[in-house]
C-alpha cells in the first residue's frame, strides 16, 4: 500500500461480497482491486456528467475581482 492510499472499512450485503470475491478470483486479482476499479468507474461516470454541464465551458473565463463572488455570483452574472 502506498503512502497516498487510505484504509477504509465498509459493510457489504453478503450477495455483493460473494459476487465481488468471485469476480476477483476470475480476474486473478485482489478483492481490493475489484473494489477500486468499481469506484473508479463510478468516478469516471460522474466526471463525464460534469464535463457535459454547459457551465463548464465558462470556467476560467472570468476573473474574480469581488471578494464575495462565491456567494453573490448570480448577481454578477445576471445583472443588467
Amino acid at each position: 500500500m502506498s503512502v497516498t492510499e487510505r484504509r477504509v472499512q465498509l459493510y457489504l450485503p453478503e450477495a455483493q461480497y460473494k459476487s465481488l470475491r468471485h469476480l476477483a478470483r476470475e480476474k486473478h486479482t485482489s478483492f481490493a482491486q475489484i473494489v477500486r476499479e468499481a469506484i473508479e468507474g463510478l468516478l469516471q461516470k460522474n466526471r463525464l456528467r460534469w464535463d457535459q454541464d454547459p457551465i463548464t465551458r465558462h470556467l476560467g473565463l472570468f476573473e474574480a475581482k469581488e471578494s464575495d463572488l462565491s456567494v453573490n455570483h448570480d448577481d454578477y452574472l445576471y445583472e443588467a
